[in-house]
């Protein structure tokens, strides 16, 4: 949850919803029922900078046919092997499909993230605004970073029986934030 809060973490305790003194997994129904509400306070920061990295963030499309009445599942790839990314604690980001008029929101699924070595010790939390657009966090509670690639989640689009043939299926990455353990974010990666 750390993702959430700037850099001098200030406001951090402000994660811990639910007052047990851990900010995890128990803290999302209240995030999520409070989510786009603005507090009349705002701070402003300065970002500190904890690095840079060529790595890419990316939908693997490899064997993944397009078809009315098709569930797609799309595996989300952060790094590759000649490109990992370092030194990550967390990602935030929105997913947006927006070429078609779909029936169901887009759903993200963590399981097998290399980000965790078990759901015990990561939280993810996502947010439907429509049936298109899904902001989506996945961070660590282990207060540690962790170097590596691959899939960190699986996405999921269900397409309309309806939907014509050639219709083009685009979906972006907005407003993407990665960060390291003290909440210091990461540049350069490639969306």
């Amino acid at each position: 949850l750390e993702i959430c809060f700037p850099v001098d973490n200030v406001d951090m305790k402000h994660s811990d919803c639910n007052g047990n003194g851990t900010s995890d997994n128990a803290d999302l129904t209240a995030i999520h029922n409070n989510y786009g509400k603005n507090h009349s306070f705002k701070k402003n920061p300065p970002v500190a900078i904890a690095g840079t990295t060529n790595a890419t963030l990316f939908l693997d499309t490899a064997g993944i046919i397009f078809e009315a009445g098709k569930t797609l599942q799309i595996p989300i790839v952060l790094g590759t092997a000649s490109s990992p990314i370092d030194g990550i604690y967390g990602i935030a980001t929105s997913i947006n499909a927006d070429t078609l008029t779909l029936s169901s929101p887009v759903s993200v699924n963590p399981a097998g993230s290399w980000l965790s070595v078990g759901s015990s010790t990561m939280v993810n939390f996502s947010k439907s605004n429509t049936s298109n657009n899904l902001d989506w966090v996945q961070a660590r509670t282990t207060h540690t970073n962790i170097l590596g690639y691959g899939t960190i989640g699986t996405l999921t689009i269900d397409i309309p029986a309806t939907t014509a043939d050639n219709t083009p299926l685009k979906i972006d990455f907005e407003n993407t934030r990665i960060i390291d353990s003290i909440g210091r974010d990461i540049m350069g990666f490639i969306v």
